[in-house]
């Protein structure tokens, strides 16, 4: 049996399917991925979803656009294409407020017209809204316990030194 180690750095992510290969390296406010091609037809687009995305960066020979929180990279033809045992690097910037590190829609075409969509791929979503009500919630009671017994403390002490 082989077993084959892959060492990935904190911050990054790897996922493999169907003949694709994506490497998410996420650095402070910078969200890179290095697709590679493994299968036979040449890769040809992307789309990685994202939340505050801004700074869109493509390949030599790509063009790219951004609609409905979706990133999409393409190629015309195959000179640019990512063929089997290539990669290139795409990348975008992203906003904080509001965003967690999740699972984000994908979508790789193959020149063939096939597609391959993948689980797993990291990037920037936004913060489900039960997380905020819930810090919200927790610093009340936090601040509600705090008053309670800063008055049982207060009154403690008020009677020791009537006594």
């Amino acid at each position: 049996m082989l077993f084959i180690l892959v060492a990935v750095p904190p911050g990054a992510s790897v996922v493999e399917e169907d003949g694709v290969r994506v490497r998410t390296q996420v650095q402070g406010h910078l969200y890179s991925y290095r697709v590679k091609n493994l299968g036979r037809h040449p890769i040809t687009g992307i789309e990685l979803g994202h939340a505050n995305g801004y700074y869109f960066q493509v390949p030599e020979g790509w063009e790219w656009g951004e609609a409905d929180g979706v990133f999409r990279a393409w190629t015309k033809g195959n000179r640019w294409a990512i063929r089997r045992g290539e990669a290139r690097h795409f990348s975008f910037r992203v906003g904080t407020a509001g965003l967690v590190l999740g699972h984000v829609h994908n979508r790789f075409t193959k020149s063939a017209g096939e597609f391959v969509r993948m689980k797993g791929v990291w990037g920037p979503t936004p913060e489900p809204r039960g997380h905020v009500l819930l810090v919200a919630s927790f610093i009340g009671v936090i601040m509600v316990v705090h008053i309670l017994f800063g008055y049982a403390a207060k009154s403690r002490h008020s009677r020791h030194f009537i006594d």
